[in-house]
């Protein structure tokens, strides 16, 4: 009897795989009947494991147990991978990671402060020509004190209008290069800390 933990193993059995009467190669567990006396070298292969060996001595009407516990292959990933990848495209390091929250997180931020930016552009596009537009009406206004007053307030209120979105947009920018730097130092220090 041949088990192995976790099962699914493939046998090989002296370096070669051992096939059953129908052709498909052995896998674990199973009972084996048809083994040549002899000092044996049984080789477990499971993708994911590391393969396990195990040299038994198999005798003429003798029932032998095997039983192997393979180890998982665990694969670390170079954080210097994961900070390119960060600073190529936010996001991608952490996902590389397989930190999923965290990159989706990352490239969401991303995403919206990049729309909320484009939004405002558009935006202040609007805001400047109607302010160039008040101060054209202003400097060719001829009115009395009270009218020209009424325009020049216009015009002040146009340009605050369009000063205010133009900072909310250095606001956005400043948010957007802070979460792009965020990601590139969490893709670093957090994966050296998981290693």
């Amino acid at each position: 009897m041949i088990s192995t933990n976790p099962p699914g193993a493939k046998i090989l059995i002296d370096g070669d795989y051992y096939k059953l009467n129908n052709g498909t190669v052995a896998t674990t567990p199973i009972k084996l009947s048809k083994v040549w006396s002899g000092k044996r070298t049984i080789t477990f292969d499971l993708p994911g494991y590391t393969n396990g060996k195990t040299e038994i001595d198999v005798l003429e009407d003798q029932v032998n147990v095997v039983r192997a516990s393979l180890n998982k292959v665990v694969f670390i990933k170079p954080r210097e991978e994961a900070l390119w990848m960060s600073a190529v495209f936010p996001g991608f390091g952490q996902l590389y990671e397989g930190r999923y929250v965290a990159s989706f997180s990352y490239f969401g931020a991303e995403a919206v402060l990049t729309y909320l930016l484009i939004n405002l552009k558009s935006s202040h596009t609007n805001l400047e020509s109607d302010y160039q537009r008040l101060r054209e009406d202003y400097e060719n206004l001829n009115g009395t004190t009270e009218e020209i007053q009424a325009a020049w307030n216009s015009v002040e209120n146009a340009y605050n209008d369009m000063d205010g979105n133009y900072k909310l947009q250095q606001l956005v920018t400043g948010a957007m290069v802070g979460v792009y730097l965020w990601n590139i130092l969490d893709s670093w220090f957090v994966h050296a800390q998981n290693c």
